[in-house]
């Protein structure tokens, strides 16, 4: 985890996010929420190559709680295997998505700048 602004922190996450891992990216999701002053979370999953619906779960329950902390959650996903499981399950309209990291973070750099 890695605050990039004083509005943003970044989360990559790689491997695999199943059963096994959920709860650590849940847990290390919900730090990331917890930072002072924190306006978005932009999770990296371009580095996961595999994506269960513990992981989805997981996600699901993060942005449910930033959405009640008034905390954007981007979600930086361009892979098959994250991309087909949040479009089978009808959850990609849930997150908003982006093709890499600094496009999701543009935004809250040039406010960090002002």
């Amino acid at each position: 985890m890695s605050a990039v602004s004083r509005w943003a922190v970044l989360v990559r996450v790689e491997g695999e996010v199943d059963l096994g891992s959920a709860r650590t990216l849940e847990a290390r999701l919900g730090q990331a929420l917890e930072t002072p002053d924190v306006l978005a979370v932009v999770v990296d999953l371009s580095g996961v190559g595999f994506l269960a619906a513990a992981g989805l779960s997981a996600l699901v329950r993060v942005a449910e709680r930033a959405e009640s902390m008034a905390v954007r959650l981007h979600l930086v996903a361009e892979h098959r295997a994250v991309l087909r499981p949040l479009e089978v399950t009808g959850l990609r309209p849930r997150f908003r998505l982006h093709a890499d990291a600094a496009d999701a973070l543009t935004r809250y750099e040039s406010a960090s700048s002002r």
